[in-house]
C-alpha cells in the first residue's frame, strides 16, 4: 500500500542540511523518518530546483554584463523621451553644433 507523505518545512530543512554533509541515505531517513526511496527523491527535486535557479541567476548575470549598444545621438526612441511633454515633443533631431557654449545653428525642426 503506497500512502503519501506531507512534507514539513522542518523536513525540508533536514534533508536539504544533511545530504550536503555527505551522510547516506538511510541514514538521513532514520534522522526525517521517512524512507530511504521518499530521501532520495526529495532530494533530487532539491538539486533540480537548484540546478534551474543556478541556471537562470547565471543568465541573469550575463544579461546584465552584457554592454548594450549606445544609440545615435537623436535616436527617436531617446530623442522622444527627452522631448515628451515639452514645446518640442513631435520635433524632430536633425543634430545640434555647440562652439564654445553657444548653439551656432538652429537644427530643429518642428514636425508638420
Amino acid at each position: 500500500m503506497t500512502y503519501k507523505i506531507v512534507w514539513s518545512d522542518q523536513m525540508l530543512e533536514k534533508i536539504f542540511n544533511l545530504v550536503p554533509t555527505g551522510m547516506s541515505w538511510d541514514d538521513i531517513a532514520d534522522v526525517v523518518g521517512v524512507s530511504r526511496h521518499a530521501v532520495s527523491d526529495k532530494a533530487a527535486e532539491f538539486s533540480e530546483l537548484l540546478a534551474k535557479r543556478a541556471k537562470a541567476k547565471n543568465s541573469e548575470i550575463q544579461v546584465q554584463h552584457r554592454p548594450a549598444e549606445p544609440l545615435p545621438p537623436g535616436h527617436p526612441i531617446t530623442w522622444g523621451l527627452i522631448t515628451a511633454g515639452t514645446s518640442l515633443e513631435g520635433a524632430a533631431y536633425s543634430g545640434l553644433r555647440w562652439t564654445w557654449g553657444t548653439l551656432t545653428e538652429n537644427t530643429i525642426v518642428r514636425g508638420g
